[in-house]
């Protein structure tokens, strides 16, 4: 048994680090050199902690590559960018975006992926083996699993066999409602379906140029796709009006169940809405994610079959309403997570061997696929019983949710 993460945005990691060199390059030289930008090292920290200035796009070593992939991402390839995570709205956007990092030197890549492999290694020593991968628009699964590929090659070597399981979402998070197309969801999973059916290469091939054999490796044996980020959120109803979210949520759902795939479910101020569409779209399993609300809620959701995804709210001051629906649901009806690198917690000190100073005993830090122990151990303590009763529960609880995928 081993710990999994079932909410971690981890290529929005090197989106973010993307979007920032894109955005410094083309409307200020001195962005990178944090000349005008005083929050940089605080964003750098937060994003690659302990790199220093090795993190991408940092120093001079990188200036000429940099320059290279400005001329590649915004003009020639022109995928948009909201300054946190790179949006491919179209398969050719996917194609273009994937097309030039597998062109790269290998050493480039590397680079790049190097801060993604730290991530990894600090999850793996920690137990963490699994990650879920939610998408947040129309082929950025795609791109995900590619790339995941790629950067698993990075991390094992031969002698050292990949253990571990990434799974990927597709799907459109409610920010972008707007957005939504069938035809795009149903063309994105119906190639990922080709690409593991028919061993990764020649589907794949057809698709994208230099495609690293490691990648086909990946790809033949990919393991269930979700569908999700998706939901309501009533805080963007002026930009995405909630008919709006509420259409493309409903769709989403209806296509999971027609294909047997689990669901990762975003809801902020919307739990009428969702209830009500699971209500209508009986069937679906999978997960309401960043569960914060109370006990009777909780139920509602446990009965349509979602477990509660229980991250680092848990130990946020005045919490206790989760805290009660935490106990409500027992360990049979939760999964951990993170929301990586979008959430904060809240550890001790001795946990992560830094100096915050003489009079602190705890540290604000960025939830990383690592601290999901941290979780499970702070959650454990609220149900009250031992931390591998939790363990036992959780994986049991991934086992059935991947097992009903198709």
């Amino acid at each position: 048994m081993y710990y999994t993460d079932t909410h971690c945005h981890l290529w929005h990691l090197l989106d973010a680090c993307l979007c920032r060199n894109l955005i410094g390059l083309r409307g200020d030289a001195d962005f990178l050199s944090g000349k005008n930008n005083p929050e940089k090292e605080t964003v750098n920290n937060r994003l690659f902690p302990g790199s220093g200035d090795r993190s991408p796009g940092n120093g001079d070593t990188s200036d000429a590559f940099i320059k290279t992939l400005l001329r590649s991402f915004p003009e020639e390839l022109k995928i948009a960018n909201d300054g946190m995570s790179l949006c491919c709205q179209s398969l050719a956007e996917a194609q273009a975006y994937l097309n030039y990092f597998f062109s790269l030197p290998c050493d480039l890549l590397r680079y790049w992926l190097d801060p993604l492999v730290k991530v990894l290694e600090r999850a793996e020593g920690e137990g963490v083996r699994s990650l879920m991968i939610p998408a947040v628009g129309h082929f950025e699964g795609l791109r995900n699993v590619f790339m995941s590929g790629a950067l698993l090659s990075s991390l094992f070597s031969h002698e050292k066999p990949s253990g571990f399981m990434l799974y990927h979402g597709v799907g459109v998070h409610p920010f972008h409602a707007g957005e939504f197309n069938q035809e795009k969801l149903y063309c994105e999973y119906k190639l990922l379906s080709g690409f593991s059916k028919n061993s990764g290469g020649g589907a794949a091939e057809d698709l994208f140029r230099n495609i690293p054999d490691a990648v086909n490796g990946y790809l033949s044996g990919m393991p269930a796709v979700f569908v999700g980020e998706i939901g309501i959120d009533k805080r963007v109803v002026e930009s995405v009006p909630l008919d709006v979210q509420k259409y493309a949520f409903r769709e989403q759902l209806i296509f999971a169940r027609e294909h047997d795939l689990f669901v990762n479910i975003h809801g902020v101020g919307g739990d009428n809405e969702i209830l009500h569409c699971l209500k209508e779209i009986r069937g679906v399993r999978g997960i309401i994610h960043a569960y914060t609300r109370n006990a009777d809620v909780a139920r509602q959701y446990i009965k349509h079959g979602l477990l509660l995804g229980i991250g680092p709210m848990l130990a946020a001051h005045g919490a206790k309403a989760v805290r009660e629906a935490l106990r409500y649901a027992g360990p049979q009806h939760i999964v951990l997570e993170t929301d990586y690198p979008y959430m904060h917690m809240t550890v001790p000190l001795s946990e992560t061997g830094a100096d915050c100073g003489k009079n602190q005993h705890s540290c604000h830090i960025t939830a990383s696929p690592d601290k999901i122990p941290v979780i499970a151990a702070q959650a454990a303590a609220i149900m009250e019983i031992p931390p591998p009763e939790l363990l036992r529960s959780t994986d049991d609880n991934i086992r059935k949710l991947v097992s009903f995928s198709g």
